[in-house]
């Protein structure tokens, strides 16, 4: 008989137990913050582990949503600026 793969619905507590409430709660209100818009907010890595390593994923997404928010921003004013040059073009003709 081989073993089969446990899927997270079926493990036991006991695999859970490793991961403190405190690091869960710092994970899902980062990612409560992430789907919010606060794109500021990073997670600590502390060590080299999966939550580690998840917490390093969630800290490159908000990076990179804060960054594409800053682009956006950035059109933006570039865009109305060029909005306005054009309205005072027409203006004249």
């Amino acid at each position: 008989m081989t073993a089969q793969p446990v899927s997270a619905a079926e493990s036991p507590p006991e695999r859970l137990s490793s991961l403190d409430t405190a690091t869960l709660e710092r994970i899902l209100l980062a990612l409560e913050e992430l789907r919010d818009g606060n794109f500021r907010r990073r997670l600590v890595i502390t060590d080299n582990g999966l939550v580690s390593r998840i917490a390093g994923v969630i800290n490159q997404i908000a990076q990179r949503n804060q960054a594409l928010v800053g682009e956006l921003v950035r059109v933006r004013e570039a865009v109305g600026h060029d909005e306005i040059g054009r309205a005072s073009c027409r203006e004249r003709v």
